[in-house]
């Protein structure tokens, strides 16, 4: 009797091979691409994506700070928009909003 586990592992090593998978085939050492070549595996992948969302969030921070700081409508919105909640300017553009005008 097989242990199912070697049974699974064998169709998968077939299904890889009929499926054209399998081992890693020769290639030119000489190439290089910037996504990595060949089966990349980076030794610091974890930290770089850590970096990597890390640097989009900063960016996307500051970039919303600014685009609140500067927001302005000419016209006054049909319907309620969710940016007026924290928007500088969103009481003197849009009388409906109620408050007062700080001047």
């Amino acid at each position: 009797q097989i242990p199912w586990s070697v049974v699974q592992t064998m169709a998968f090593r077939q299904t890889l091979a009929r499926l054209g998978g399998g081992g890693h085939f020769h290639y030119p050492q000489h190439v290089w691409t910037p996504a990595g070549g060949w089966w990349p595996s980076p030794a610091n992948w974890k930290r770089n994506t850590a970096v990597a969302i890390a640097g989009i969030g900063a960016v996307q921070f500051c970039l919303s700070i600014y685009s609140s700081a500067n927001e302005r409508r000419p016209m006054a919105p049909k319907n309620y928009i969710p940016s007026q909640g924290w928007c500088k300017y969103a009481k003197e553009d849009d009388p409906t909003l109620g408050g007062t005008v700080d001047e």
